[in-house]
């Protein structure tokens, strides 16, 4: 706290700013659980407490899931669909 003293109030308010925006490991995974399908079901049996006690995801697990079911309820009202076709008939 003494080393702030000497910093500016712009400085101190990016500092607070930063370090509101930063995220332990734990809060990110209780955000996943809170916001994604996919967390949600894999770390229900999850107490929030120790982030070493998280299942890891496998890659066949990842291959089975939607990709939709990673994505955060905020993200997934902002999800559009595109597709093109070269136009073609099939003659």
């Amino acid at each position: 706290m003494a080393e702030r003293k000497g910093l500016s109030l712009r400085a101190r308010l990016l500092l607070a700013l930063l370090k509101l925006r930063t995220k332990s490991p734990r809060a990110m995974a209780a955000y996943a659980r809170r916001h994604t399908r996919y967390y949600a079901q894999a770390y229900r049996d999850w107490d929030g407490h120790r982030f070493t006690d998280l299942p890891l995801l496998t890659k066949p697990q990842a291959r089975e899931a939607s990709p939709y079911d990673f994505l955060a309820a905020p993200c997934r009202r902002k999800v559009r669909w595109y597709a093109e076709t070269t136009g073609s008939v099939g003659s």
